[in-house]
């Protein structure tokens, strides 16, 4: 790395205001933002010195996420064989499947958002953003394995589009990864169909005696609870249907290593269980539909609600700021989430849209903690 470090010095000064690459430089400076940190220095305002940056924050996200990203990646190929019979096919051909199908759709995420960032620093005269890489891998992670390429392509540049629209990293109101998802959800309704999300080209439905190639979301969506995997197979991923929604053990993995490191809230993960455990319970007693009658464990361990729990509720810019702020935040993301899931059966989980619903309320959500502390603290003075 120092020896790349100092071929980008070396290049540096040709790009500077004057040079005959001036009108390059906001490429050069995207090359350069993409293998090391920004040395830039902030000139006004007040700024945490920390020695944890924006690239470190996001390698510990992309570490916590890859376990979990291989084993579904392993995940989409032993599906497919599992589909069409052939049980017999080794680990590497499992494997080989899965990356065939879900490594085009991250190379396609990264490179369409990418080409978005860099034009609209270019026409607006500004860096180009950061955090993209996990933005691309956790929307390749939520989106259905046979998606067409063309619509990641799209809804990635939608969402880098709108994100630079409230100026960039750090400034979006919106999680980008839900909003991307959304966006296809609602204008592309028959490729986000839970339902589809495993069937891959050309093998069709139902290939196997006894065997339906349909997510566990699906199958409870419609009420074949015969058609549910066993306990021990939602919660370590051996189910069809997204990388994300693979392994739950993993996952708990990664919220392990996110809150030990401090990167993700654990306020926020904890309170958002506790509010899907609890409209869980309370749709049991109600139990006026079979997606009610789904056990709590079994409600938990569907579609992505444990993934969106872990990894894009305690995305620092769209979450809560304040202490008490993220026990609201999380608790209302997820009694929202089971909400809309059991309430809107969409063919797709409420996940997506009850992150934007809490990301809506989240500067409310703050300007009331603040607000009642001030009042806390002025009546304790003059009372």
């Amino acid at each position: 790395m120092e020896a790349l470090r100092e071929l980008i010095n070396n290049f540096k000064p040709k790009f500077d205001k004057g040079k005959k690459l001036e009108r390059f430089k906001f490429l050069f400076d995207a090359i350069e933002a993409f293998f090391f940190v920004p040395n830039s220095e902030t000139t006004k305002g007040s700024h945490i010195r920390d020695v944890v940056d924006l690239k470190r924050t996001m390698g510990i996200v992309v570490l916590a996420l890859i376990p979990l990203f291989l084993f579904g990646i392993w995940n989409v190929g032993y599906q497919y064989y599992l589909s069409i019979g052939h049980l017999n096919e080794d680990f590497v051909y499992q494997f080989g499947f899965g990356f065939y199908k879900v490594f085009p759709m991250l190379l396609v995420s990264y490179f369409s958002g990418y080409i978005v960032e860099v034009l609209y620093a270019k026409i607006v005269k500004r860096d180009v953003s950061k955090g993209l890489f996990v933005t691309s891998l956790l929307l390749t992670m939520l989106m259905p394995i046979n998606i067409p390429l063309w619509l990641v392509a799209v809804s990635m540049a939608f969402t880098i589009l709108i994100k630079e629209f409230y100026g960039g990293t750090g400034k979006n109101m919106f999680n980008p990864t839900a909003l991307a998802f959304c966006f296809i959800f609602f204008n592309f309704p028959n490729q986000m169909s839970s339902s589809s999300w495993v069937c891959l080209p050309g093998e069709g439905k139902l290939i196997t005696d006894g065997f339906v190639n349909t997510t566990p979301l699906f199958s409870a969506v419609s009420g074949n609870f015969q058609n549910l995997p066993s306990f021990f197979d939602l919660f370590f991923g051996m189910t069809p249907g997204s990388v994300g929604e693979s392994s739950k053990f993993l996952i708990l993995i990664g919220a392990t290593i996110l809150i030990f490191t401090g990167i993700g809230s654990w306020r926020i993960i904890f309170s958002a269980l506790f509010g899907g455990i609890l409209m869980s319970i309370l749709f049991n007693f109600i139990a006026a539909t079979v997606l009610m009658r789904v056990d709590v464990f079994t409600q938990l361990l569907l579609g992505n609600f444990l993934f969106g729990v872990v990894f894009m509720s305690v995305d620092p810019v769209t979450a809560s700021k304040t202490n008490i702020g993220k026990f609201i935040y999380g608790f209302l993301f997820g009694l929202l989430a089971i909400t809309i899931r059991i309430l809107l059966p969409l063919e797709v989980d409420g996940m997506v849209f009850s992150l934007l619903i809490s990301n809506i309320l989240v500067l409310a959500i703050d300007y009331l903690v603040v607000y009642y502390n001030i009042k806390k603290r002025i009546n304790r003075i003059y009372h």
